[in-house]
């Protein structure tokens, strides 16, 4: 299988190998496959004229020194003044403080204490959370007592019914 290339681990091997990275076993077992595999061979070879074009090649040389333009411009600069300084840690803590406010629920108001409902299922509807409430009030599946029998909601109303013969 020639036109299959080498996996990254094979690469990862054999660039080991043409750096005299690897020990002694595992050296002879990558020399073998180059002389056997002709993939090897040929990812050897541009290995080797990829090493040749990199030992040609210079870094460029930096025209000026780096660090006397960083420190020219930095002189250059003005100073932030100092109310600035301030600026960042009191938006931080401003945005703190909005993120607690808006965190905090507020509590549900509450109604003018009436006598409580005669219905038993109004009696236990008013005691769910809003959230239940607004699930049995407006959800018409909720209607059917068979689908929901197992639950603590229809439970309760059964055992109301139990005590309220009649109604």
């Amino acid at each position: 299988m020639v036109d299959r290339p080498l996996t990254p681990t094979e690469r990862e091997q054999l660039s080991a190998y043409l750096d005299g990275q690897l020990g002694g076993e595992e050296a002879a077992a990558v020399a073998a496959r180059i002389a056997g595999d002709p993939r090897w061979r040929a990812a050897a070879g541009q290995y080797g004229r990829l090493d040749a074009v990199l030992g040609r090649w210079t870094a460029p040389r930096m025209r000026r020194d780096l660090t006397a333009a960083i420190l020219a411009e930095a002189r250059r600069t003005p100073p932030r003044p100092a109310w600035f300084r301030w600026l960042v840690p009191l938006a931080a803590a401003a945005s703190i403080v909005v993120a607690v406010m808006l965190s905090i629920d507020e509590p549900a108001p509450r109604l003018a204490a009436g006598p409580p409902p005669s219905d038993p299922l109004e009696r236990v509807v008013q005691a769910m959370p809003q959230e239940d409430r607004f699930v049995v009030e407006n959800l018409d599946i909720f209607a059917d007592y068979d689908v929901l029998e197992n639950f603590d909601t229809l439970e309760a109303l059964a055992a109301l019914e139990r005590e309220q013969p009649g109604t």
